[in-house]
């Protein structure tokens, strides 16, 4: 009896503390576990928003230097025509950021100091009394207001100070002189020297962008307003002393501060102690474009976590952002979590003990019984049961007749499998299973011009060996540039960049395996064409954006591949080539990731054969540090004429395509615009007529 009472002891009190102590360590273990996911939470929020806002600052820096870039061609080209200041005006105005409210644009002739001034959409036009006084006088109302010389500001300076090494750059931060609209606002400004295109050593004069730093606060106030809890978010710029200055802040009275200061200002000089302590906390060592740095900071407010992260691009003021989200914040939930599943605990060991020890005592005997048949079991013991008592319990009972009926059926299933293959140790082995994720992906079609026409002039065996020759060496390219070669489609390849492995600036490598496959298939086509054989000539297409990616298929057949809208539109740009005469179309999102190491010129705003939404295109021409100056000029004037062209400026389109292919009479992309332009110019379209293509072939 008192043996039978220990076990029950112990078996009660086992319980007991196996049910606190799993309790008490699973509300431990998930509190840990939530303050540690709600910290890489926040940390990577904070990155995504970090990315987020650099994608931005970096999306803005390099439309405004593509616009000082476009506006500059424009300028050398109308600057001594009559109606420069319009084409300059509409020009800005086609390719502004956003609505350009935060910015604005000036030009000043290096030799008159005349020049344009533009901001929040209105015009002024600047003018030289000839006395070394200057007015700016609007075109919309006629106003005029006294201006000093433009060829005193820091970007004109700053410009021709340095004009030797560089054509463009950017000015520090600071605050906008009187002469630009944007007038005691604080940010910084873009700035290119426009170039004579007749004598490239004579400098015409310089443009420059303002752009405000209150687009700056209006994206911390929308990124910090993501987060599950309240985040604090301020920008800085590091200078070449080392010393931060507070660009923008989350916080609109210490943003009006800022701006209304008229002197730039540093964290210290605020009167607020947690911008001060993070600001105090920023690496020295931290580097541009580098990754996201974390700390937990010690403030006058409590602990914080904070994420670090800096850019910087050519010319332009390194800035650094700091995102914060306060460490009692983000674990409040776990600390309430882990008091509500202690207070859980508890109260149920309480409330389960009276019953436990009644279990424990009426079920103790048939349990044990019913392990010493379980054990034998394991083994395959499968001997004659020992009787068992009714433990007066249902559940007990139930166990001891389904262990029965166990043995029983397990006796029978034994005549059918030998014990030995149940004792056998299996060791499971991995296998493919059906997956796939979303990714962001350059993807490439080529296919051969005219292959059908080709093919039913060739021996079949003939064809295939000559095809193999062209496969071979598109393939290499694609290999040696990382790409993922998907699969042959006939005469066509489909290859796709940054899938399974990562691969940096993957809409550069893919525009480069296309260019650099030019050279092997010069040499094929020579040796081709001393065999006999007709020449493959290439048609491409390439769009850069988000595919599903993963093993698609069956249970009877995977395949490793990609599909989504991404994909369809870059097999309709290499089918766009039919139309516009070209042989390598990629799409504005591939131009604009790839960087500017290529020569490109504009070709039409297309939407696709069943897709709406349209899409700017690119033909791809040449590795620019290679292009030949008669490819410079073919691009600025194509550029030119669609600019007219979307301007609805029909007849000064028309002129520019006939300028074009009077120097390049062969040039089927201008002599497709060129009947458009006509066909408006005699049936104008509609009010709302966007510039877009609707191609109605794939």
């Amino acid at each position: 009896m008192n043996r039978h009472l220990r076990l029950r002891t112990v078996f009660v009190g086992l319980l007991l503390a196996g049910a606190l102590t799993v309790g008490g360590l699973l509300s431990f273990v998930t509190y840990q576990t939530n303050q540690t996911n709600m910290q890489d939470s926040a940390d990577r929020l904070a990155t995504v928003i970090s990315q987020s806002s650099i994608s931005n600052l970096i999306s803005v820096n390099g439309h405004i230097e593509r616009d000082l870039s476009l506006l500059a061609v424009i300028t050398a080209s109308y600057w001594n025509k009559p109606d420069f200041t319009k084409t300059f005006f509409e020009a800005w105005m086609l390719h502004k950021h956003g609505n350009g409210s935060n910015h604005g644009i000036s030009f000043v002739e290096s030799a008159t100091g005349n020049g344009i001034i533009v901001g929040n959409s209105e015009l002024e036009t600047v003018e030289n009394d000839g006395h070394g006084n200057f007015t700016a006088k609007s075109r919309k109302n006629g106003v005029a207001r006294p201006l000093e010389d433009l060829r005193n500001t820091k970007w004109y300076k700053k410009c021709m100070s340095n004009i030797s090494v560089a054509d463009d750059g950017w000015t520090p931060l600071g605050y906008f002189s009187r002469h630009s609209r944007l007038k005691q606002t604080l940010g910084v400004s873009g700035f290119r020297a426009v170039r004579s295109p007749d004598d490239p050593t004579k400098v015409l004069g310089v443009i420059s962008i303002q752009i405000s730093t209150d687009w700056i606060h209006n994206n911390l106030v929308e990124s910090v307003t993501t987060f599950v809890v309240p985040a604090k978010a301020f920008i800085v710029e590091r200078g070449a002393d080392g010393i931060d200055k507070l660009v923008a802040h989350f916080d609109a009275a210490i943003q009006k501060k800022i701006r209304d200061n008229g002197s730039l200002l540093q964290p210290s000089e605020l009167d607020c102690p947690l911008t001060v302590s993070i600001a105090n906390n920023i690496p020295l060592n931290i580097q541009p474009n580098s990754k996201p740095t974390y700390k937990r900071i010690e403030t006058p407010e409590g602990v914080y976590f904070t994420t670090f992260s800096s850019f910087a691009s050519k010319n332009s003021p390194q800035l650094i952002m700091c995102y914060s989200a306060s460490e009692s914040l983000l674990m409040a939930p776990a600390r309430k979590r882990l008091f509500i599943n202690l207070l859980i605990t508890l109260v149920v060991a309480i409330v389960i003990m009276v019953p436990t020890i009644l279990f424990a005592m009426a079920a103790a005997r048939p349990l044990e019984a019913l392990t010493r048949i379980a054990n034998a079991t394991g083994r395959l013991e499968l001997t004659a049961l020992p009787p068992l008592q009714d433990s007066g319990i249902y559940e007990v009972d139930q166990l001891a007749t389904a262990t029965k009926s166990m043995q029983s059926g397990l006796k029978a299933f034994l005549r059918y499998i030998p014990p030995d293959l149940i004792h056998r140790y299996l060791r499971p082995e991995g296998f493919a299973q059906l997956d796939g994720e979303m990714c962001h992906l350059t993807i490439l079609f080529s296919d051969i011009k005219d292959f059908s026409s080709i093919s039913e002039k060739m021996q079949p065996m003939a064809l295939v060996r000559q095809l193999n020759e062209y496969l071979e060496t598109i393939s290499k390219q694609i290999a040696i540039h990382n790409g993922t070669l998907d699969k042959y489609i006939g005469d066509a390849v489909m290859s796709f960049w940054n899938a399974p492995n990562n691969v940096p600036r993957h809409a550069r490598e893919a525009c480069a395996a296309t260019l650099n496959s030019r050279k092997p298939m010069r040499d094929l086509f020579t040796r081709w064409n001393s065999e006999g054989l007709p020449l493959f000539y290439t048609r491409v297409g390439i769009h850069t954006g988000n595919v599903i990616v993963g093993n698609i298929g069956s249970s009877v057949r995977l395949n490793y591949t990609i599909i989504g809208d991404a994909v369809n539109l870059a097999s309709r740009l290499e089918g766009l080539n039919k139309t516009y005469g070209t042989k390598i179309l990629i799409s504005e999102f591939t131009r604009d990731e790839a960087g500017g190491e290529f020569l490109t010129r504009p070709v039409d705003r297309v939407a696709v054969k069943g897709k709406s939404l349209s899409v700017q295109v690119y033909e791809l021409m040449e590795w620019r540090v290679d292009a030949s100056e008669s490819q410079l000029e073919l691009v600025n004037l194509t550029t030119m004429a669609l600019v007219a062209y979307q301007a609805r400026r029909f007849v000064e389109a028309v002129q520019t395509y006939q300028s074009i292919l009077e120097g390049w009479p062969d040039d089927t992309l201008a002599m497709v615009m060129l009947e458009r332009a006509k066909q408006f110019v005699e049936t104008p379209p509609e009010q709302n007529w966007d510039g877009v293509y609707y191609a109605d072939h794939k």
